[in-house]
């Protein structure tokens, strides 16, 4: 990984959310079709903190709710689609595979479940760790999954064969959030104060942690202007900021 700028870390802007909007993200789940105006708000069943993620823009929306569900809505028309997939215990995380067909989900069961999206039916074997998982990320080519949690691993496997890639990745504590690289060969997680990029081929760091003064709770990749060029975006909370570093 080559830093450019002279190595030096984008400004850190705060984006510290009201109270009220923490709490209303914790009672439900806004659904809509991103882009217009209009949105519909539906509740999970127990009004349990829920997490929002979409599928296709503007077509299907998953929630994963603490009461162990993982849904699927509309999200023009907000009605729920089909049953809850899942069961009782906590789910932490959930995404789609790049297709669309499958969603992923992980939780305090201490596993990685997969879900077909037609059926809602469980898929193939579970992907297990030692402690809960909070961390999900699938490769833009859909081919590898990796998955972390507080057994203070991150783990790479085969998404179609659901067998390990190499060896786990050891960090410090517990990892909380991963997500891979536009071109794939790069994952960023994030565990305790530190965000820091993994090459997926031989599990080594690329170039220095990007260190933070509170737990980091989400990580990303932001295309730059320049070709085949990115930036590592991590926040924490509740330090609250957003930080933009040269990567890549």
């Amino acid at each position: 990984m080559r830093h450019d700028d002279h190595g030096r870390r984008g400004d850190i802007q705060s984006r510290r959310p009201p109270d009220r909007d923490r709490k209303r993200r914790q009672d439900r789940a806004i659904l809509g079709t991103p882009g217009r105006g209009s949105q519909a708000a539906r509740s999970c069943s127990t009004l349990q903190r829920c997490i929002l993620w979409c599928s296709i823009p503007g077509r299907i929306v998953a929630t994963a709710c603490s009461d162990g569900g993982v849904r699927l809505w509309d999200a023009k028309t907000g009605k729920q689609i089909g049953s809850p997939m899942g069961g009782t215990v906590p789910v932490i995380r959930v995404l789609f595979s790049p297709d669309g067909k499958t969603i992923a989900s992980s939780g305090m069961d201490k596993s990685v479940r997969f879900w077909e999206v037609a059926t809602g039916r469980q898929t193939g074997p579970p992907l297990l760790h030692s402690s809960y998982v909070a961390a999900l990320a699938i490769s833009p080519d859909g081919k590898i999954i990796a998955s972390g949690g507080a057994d203070k691993t991150l783990r790479i496997w085969d998404f179609l064969t659901r067998r390990p890639v190499g060896q786990p990745i050891i960090h410090s504590g517990p990892v909380l959030s991963a997500a891979f690289s536009p071109d794939g060969n790069t994952v960023l997680t994030g565990s305790d104060t530190a965000a820091r990029a993994w090459d997926v081929a031989t599990g080594r760091p690329v170039g220095a942690a990007f260190e933070h003064r509170a737990r980091v709770d989400s990580v990303m990749f932001r295309p730059r202007r320049q070709v085949d060029s990115y930036r590592a975006v991590t926040t924490s909370w509740p330090e609250s900021g957003m930080e933009n570093s040269p990567c890549l």
